[in-house]
């Protein structure tokens, strides 16, 4: 297993994560995770006008974009760096989403494509850190966030579980759509999927 920081960066300190949508396509022939993380945050010691999140290298950022528009990042040492609209004071909401695409990091043995008497199983272990691997979060138990959204598309021949309440099926065609929500409060290790 990978070693992972344990340590937010001073950055990370800086604000307060209230909510995680996310929305993605999990693809077992590839092996791909692929689809938007948005995180909804408030500023806890201002003016923040960069804000770090962790999301392993190996995974692609295709864009981060805010209602503002198209927000400037870069993606180096498993953290993504996201340039904000503007400064924001103690006290402000931010919001951004990020899209994303790739493999999740077998080595780190938080994420795994695999399969059961011949059929694909697909599952999530994150605990302590390693969120990060497949999803861009701020990936501390300290911050749990107040709800989280976990939308999940596969083959119409798998099932998602994941937490919370499920509410909605929705049948694509050739794949489905499950729509989780947690209305707890959550570390972001503990958000999971089953399939």
């Amino acid at each position: 297993m990978e070693a992972l920081s344990t340590e937010p960066t001073p950055n990370q300190s800086r604000y307060d994560v209230s909510y995680y949508f996310l929305d993605l396509n999990i693809d077992p022939s590839t092996e791909a995770v692929s689809g938007s993380v948005r995180m909804d945050a408030t500023v806890v010691d201002g003016p923040l006008s960069e804000v770090d999140v962790d999301l392993y290298s190996n995974m692609t950022i295709d864009s981060v974009t805010s209602s503002a528009g198209e927000l400037t990042f870069s993606h180096a040492n498993d953290i993504v760096t996201v340039t904000l609209d503007r400064a924001y004071s103690t006290g402000e909401a931010f919001s951004f989403t990020i899209t994303y695409h790739g493999t999740p990091s077998a080595s780190a043995g938080a994420f795994a494509f695999d399969t059961y008497d011949g059929k694909d199983m697909i599952w999530s272990l994150s605990e302590p850190f390693g969120a990060r691997t497949w999803w861009p979060c701020k990936d501390y138990p300290d911050d749990k966030a107040d709800s989280v959204d976990i939308w999940v598309t596969v083959p119409a021949d798998l099932i998602v579980a994941s937490n919370g309440t499920l509410r909605a099926t929705i049948d694509n065609g050739s794949t489905k759509t499950y729509r989780w929500h947690e209305k707890y409060p959550i570390a972001t290790y503990l958000v999971s999927v089953a399939i």
